[in-house]
Parts: structure tokens; C-alpha cells; sequence
């Protein structure tokens, strides 16, 4: 989603990460809300500071490989999310 649009709010992200936000607590929706954030200083930061956050390389291939395939899905949910307004409709990529 902050690939698409920098400015993008941590609230919308939320709403459609957790479409039963209510069985979530208070303490997880912040430690999210701060994940979310963080995520965007460093996506933004002249330091090519961001990192994948997947497992290291002495973790077994295939917790790697489904780190990496769940990370892609949540990369490409992030696309599609952020593409596509509230009310579902398309709006332009900006850069």
C-alpha cells in the first residue's frame, strides 16, 4: 500500500487487514498501527533503510520459502489495496 501511495493511512490499511477489527485488542491494533509507520520513515528514508522482514538464512528452506510467498501475498494485497479507493474503485498509481 505505501508502495502505490506514501500518504496512506495507517486507519484504511488496518480496516483492510482486519475486516473483524473488533477481535483484535487495543495493545495489537497499536503495535500494528506502529509497524505500519515505521514501515513508511523507512520506505521514505534516504538510507535505503528498509529490509524484508523474513527469517534468517539458518531457518529451513521451507519456512523460507513460505516466509517469502507470504510476504509476496502481502505485498501484492498491498498493491490491490492501495490501487483502489474505499468504495472499490480503481483510482491512478501516483509516484
Amino acid at each position: 500500500m505505501l508502495c502505490i501511495n506514501e500518504k496512506a493511512d495507517s486507519a484504511y490499511w488496518l480496516a483492510e487487514l482486519l475486516h473483524d477489527s473488533d477481535s483484535v485488542s487495543d495493545e495489537n491494533k497499536y503495535v500494528l498501527v506502529r509497524l505500519f509507520e515505521e514501515t513508511r520513515r523507512l520506505l521514505g528514508s534516504d538510507e535505503f533503510e528498509f529490509d524484508l522482514f523474513l527469517p534468517e538464512e539458518d531457518t529451513s528452506l521451507v519456512e523460507q520459502v513460505d516466509a517469502l510467498k507470504s510476504w509476496c501475498r502481502g505485498f501484492l494485497f498491498g498493491i490491490g489495496s492501495g490501487a483502489s479507493g474505499s468504495n472499490g474503485q480503481k483510482k491512478p498509481v501516483t509516484y
